[in-house]
């Protein structure tokens, strides 16, 4: 699949979420003086010294929509005869830094399947946060276009190389969820069938005597859309007086627990999702820059403004502060940029 039409599909996955998560704005948009060949002779003459000006290589691609970064990358190339992707790899030894800039440099769909293949190295050892964190937060459109990015990246398909990495219940989940069947649209949206898949649900868990049957909570979190979970979540609650979430807490163990819970926070409130992924990189010692650069960046055009504002509230210090403590260096910089 081409960039342009990757990209395309992208923009429509954008309008989906603009539906669904109506209200998020995000920090990167399109740059209003947007010269493309000067901005390629100013990265050149960035990368092209002896050392590298980190500056430039943040002023521009981090202030560039993912649009206006695949023209340049496409324009660079004809111009200097070698990628800017592949530039930076050389160029740029910061290890950090580097793979936030290559991140930018993606597109979406390329920058999931690259992080769900480098979670996906051998058999059997994968990690699972990575493909559930992708996969529960993606809709249909998006997921059967990743399915064909993936393919056409590292001759493998994404199916398969889920069910070779995963096991049990958990495989059938992420199995599931990758046949991109969730429901869609304001006709997804039904009380009375709400109601019933929530009783469901109870009597699968809280009212089972000895084994949750967790196919009953793969199938509803799987196949109903994000609107009728936040419907089910509220039913839920008044048949149980606990949230579905506390529910899953109850019943499922380990990383089926982790997955049923991605898609009901997503579905009750996407910017505690993300936000959370964002606190969560940074909880503890040391930081999981890969899991904040994939919040990040997945965010920035469409929710991170709003996903913010939404960490704030949660959490009591600004995104960006807690950023500022946690990063350092041009990796801090570019960072910041990306938040804004």
């Amino acid at each position: 699949m081409g960039a342009i039409l990757g990209l395309l599909i992208v923009a429509e996955v954008v309008d989906v979420l603009e539906e669904i998560l109506p209200g998020f704005e995000g920090t990167i948009g399109d740059y209003g003086d947007f010269d493309c060949e000067a901005d390629c002779n100013a990265l050149q003459d960035a990368l092209d010294g002896v050392r590298t000006d980190e500056e430039v290589l943040i002023e521009i691609l981090a202030n560039r929509s993912n649009m206006q970064r695949q023209e340049i990358q496409a324009n660079y190339e004809s111009l200097y005869g070698e990628s800017l992707y592949d530039r930076v790899q050389r160029k740029c030894h910061r290890e950090k830094f580097r793979d936030c800039l290559k991140g930018l440099l993606l597109t979406p769909l390329q920058y999931d399947a690259r992080c769900l293949h480098k979670a996906m190295r051998g058999i059997g050892s994968s990690d699972d946060d990575v493909i559930c964190e992708i996969l529960c937060a993606r809709p249909n459109m998006y997921i059967e276009a990743l399915k064909v990015v993936y393919e056409e990246k590292y001759e493998d398909n994404l199916m398969e190389k889920v069910a070779s990495n995963t096991r049990s219940e958990y495989e059938r989940f992420m199995l599931a969820l990758l046949c991109a069947a969730r429901e869609e649209g304001m006709d997804s949206i039904d009380e009375d069938a709400a109601q019933a898949d929530a009783q469901e649900l109870f009597d699968a868990g809280e009212e089972r005597w000895l084994f949750t049957d967790e196919a009953v909570f793969t199938r509803i979190c799987a196949r109903r859309s994000w609107m009728q979970i936040k419907l089910i979540n509220l039913h839920y609650h008044a048949i149980a007086g606990m949230s579905l979430e506390q529910g899953i807490d109850e019943e499922v163990d380990g990383d089926l627990r982790k997955a049923y819970k991605a898609v009901v926070r997503m579905a009750v409130d996407p910017a505690r999702y993300f936000s959370r992924n964002c606190y969560k990189a940074m909880r503890g010692l040391g930081t999981d820059d890969d899991a904040l650069q994939r919040a990040l960046i997945f965010t920035s055009e469409w929710g991170l403004e709003t996903i913010k504002g939404r960490y704030e509230e949660e959490h009591g210090n600004s995104l960006a502060d807690d950023i500022d403590s946690e990063c350092r260096g041009d990796y801090n910089d570019i960072m910041l940029a990306i938040v804004k």
